[in-house]
């Protein structure tokens, strides 16, 4: 599963809620890079060393990645010329586990990091003069399982919302934010069978996507500006059932995003349902 930096993750709440610019720039190219296996790329691993070894770089267009379907992959394969001279020489791979392969922009610090499970080579030293190859489709870029929602601040994105994201960080197909989101309640997983509440009394909450609604993050969470608040439910017989999420949905649409509340709540006949500003926290998975 690959990880995305924590300047791109915030970049990405930013966006997503409260419709900031986007501060981390797209690369036109990526820049590949093969890291130790045993180091944190994020927190100073070190990048591999040996005679020939350099970062190569993959453009970053349409052809070169596949439609975001649960996830987007190469479709070319990515090669590092022949290590070192003949007889001697060659990248030395250190370390317990197989490398990790770096996106990044240019020299700059990683963008995305994911494993390369080449573990044939783990602890060894690469022949001088052999190609290393990363097939077609060996690029495999995707988020979380959905589903399995762990706490009320843990973002779970669907599957068509996280391909609109990954589409436009890999392959340069254009994604953009909503204007505004639609607020809904859910019983039981939105992405995993369950149902929006239905009664008389309840319809969606409309929110502008802007700076009002939604905080700056900070310390990679976001929370809300605005107290969120649902007409009682029906009267005299309560129709809602225990509500489990809060999900944000294009409007007209389905979740596009989705938080499990710590404490799933069951309203009585003729009792709203509160949610008061900053009671919702918008982080990704650890």
């Amino acid at each position: 599963m690959a990880t995305l930096s924590e300047d791109l993750r915030v970049d990405l709440l930013d966006h997503l809620f409260g419709g900031a610019a986007r501060a981390v720039t797209i690369p036109a190219t990526w820049t590949v890079a093969l890291y130790r296996g045993d180091q944190d790329p994020f927190t100073g691993g070190d990048e591999l060393t040996g005679v020939n070894y350099a970062a190569v770089t993959y453009a970053n267009s349409s052809d070169r990645w596949s439609p975001a379907t649960e996830g987007i992959s190469n479709n070319f394969a990515v090669r590092w010329p022949a290590t070192g001279n003949a007889g001697r020489g060659g990248w030395v791979l250190p370390g317990s586990v197989e490398p990790w392969v770096v996106l990044r922009h240019g020299s700059g610090s990683p963008m995305v990091v994911l494993p390369s499970f080449i573990r044939e080579l783990v602890g060894w030293t690469l022949p001088a003069g052999q190609f290393f190859t990363l097939p077609a489709g060996n690029i495999r870029i995707a988020f979380p399982e959905y589903p399995t929602l762990i706490n009320a601040q843990s973002l779970a994105l669907s599957i068509a919302e996280g391909d609109l994201i990954l589409g436009d960080l890999f392959g340069a197909v254009p994604w953009t934010a909503p204007g505004a989101w639609e607020i809904a309640l859910w019983k039981g997983s939105p992405f995993g069978g369950g149902v929006e509440v239905t009664d008389a009394a309840y319809s969606r909450e409309t929110w502008t996507n802007d700076s009002t609604a939604f905080a700056p993050v900070s310390g990679g969470v976001k929370t809300t500006l605005l107290d969120l608040r649902w007409p009682a439910s029906g009267v005299p017989v309560r129709v809602w059932g225990q509500v489990t999420h809060v999900c944000f949905c294009r409007p007209g649409a389905g979740p596009s995003a989705a938080l499990r509340l710590a404490y799933p709540i069951t309203p009585g006949p003729g009792m709203p349902l509160a949610l008061p500003a900053g009671s919702l926290n918008l982080s990704w998975y650890s």
